[in-house]
């Protein structure tokens, strides 16, 4: 299906034209191949252009700054930033990892995490695969002790999008009541983060966790 396929409302159109005029002067395949030999692998300012545009407030609530639209107006500027191969995370950060956060139980976190991508300042990564080959959620060895203040994570994730430039981690590890969510910051004493290449050249983040303490307000959903 292309962006011409079927007929669009005029807020359609417009984020349709919008979309269009960002590819049209994007570098395309060139931008995206040069990205891929310098970290983070995408322009931080073309970020912010596309935060300026307002295409990460798409799936979000007006109540956090949000434009309450929904799928069909993001797959719009999917597709579009697919023709020209655009290096930054738009799935993997607004979509995925962003949809993550607006499930979570903790409000207030949920509030500003979801503000802060919005206006393209904190970039997410959705840090849950531990295994080649397995993608059921369910499958975690990463561990969440709880204490009065919060919990203490260990474990590895892999094959996580977009890490290289990610300012934080929503990590899913297994505690006594069952799976949790967590946000730990880059860079968090305990974490170390590593980047593997790919088959399509694009840098891939295992992340290590070791005794990363996670306090309360940092909960992203609790079980």
């Amino acid at each position: 299906m292309t962006g011409d396929s079927f007929e669009h409302d005029d807020t359609q159109r417009m984020l349709l034209d919008s979309a269009r005029a960002f590819v049209s002067r994007s570098g395309g395949v060139e931008r995206a191949r040069a990205s891929r030999e310098k970290a983070p692998g995408f322009d931080r300012k073309v970020w912010r252009t596309m935060a300026e545009n307002g295409w990460f407030g798409l799936l979000f609530a007006e109540e956090h700054g949000g434009l309450g639209l929904g799928l069909a107006e993001a797959a719009i500027v999917i597709e579009e930033l697919g023709r020209c191969l655009a290096p930054e995370p738009f799935v993997s950060a607004v979509v995925l990892a962003g949809g993550v956060l607006r499930g979570s139980d903790n409000a207030s976190l949920r509030a500003e995490k979801i503000q802060a991508l919005i206006a393209g300042e904190v970039i997410p990564a959705l840090a849950w695969q531990e295994t080649a080959n397995d993608y059921e959620p369910a499958h975690i060895a990463a561990r969440a002790v709880p204490s009065a203040e919060g919990v203490t994570l260990t474990g590895s994730k892999r094959f996580i999008p977009a890490a290289a430039g990610a300012d934080g981690f929503i990590v899913s590890a297994a505690g006594p009541q069952g799976v949790g969510l967590y946000w730990i910051e880059t860079g968090a004493a305990g974490s170390h983060l590593t980047l593997d290449p790919g088959v399509d050249g694009i840098d891939y983040g295992t992340l290590e966790l070791r005794d990363v303490f996670v306090p309360s307000d940092r909960i992203v959903l609790s079980r």
